[in-house]
């Protein structure tokens, strides 16, 4: 039987181990056949930066991950449009394809989700 798991990320990308839980769990569920949808919120937006420069502060960047996305069969991902705005990012920044969405529509697909998940 197939759920639709709903991931919230919201923890920055090198903040701790979060951000990189968050992406496991999406690709180990997405393996398992499961409708998998991220929705990223808050801090968790700087996850979806393009062209970062990780290896700088020592750490690895979450493109790689996010690139791998779409091979596993996760498709859906979102964004928190307040958080943008808030900081200063543009759909154009993001380096995957997302669905920016409004405060309505994310409640709207929370609801929707069979299992949320928020890191």
């Amino acid at each position: 039987m197939t759920k639709s798991i709903l991931i919230i990320n919201r923890a920055g990308p090198y903040a701790d181990g979060r951000a990189k839980a968050a992406l496991d769990m999406a690709l180990s569920a997405a393996v398992f056949e499961q409708q998998v949808m991220l929705l990223y919120t808050g801090d968790a937006v700087f996850q979806l930066v393009q062209n970062q420069q990780a290896d700088l502060i020592h750490r690895k960047s979450p493109s790689a991950a996010l690139s791998a996305l779409p091979l596993y069969g996760v498709e859906k991902v979102y964004v928190d449009q307040a958080a943008l705005i808030s900081r200063g990012l543009e759909e154009q920044a993001l380096a995957v394809e997302a669905e920016i969405l409004n405060s309505n529509e994310m409640s709207n697909l929370l609801e929707s989700a069979d299992v949320a998940f928020a890191l």
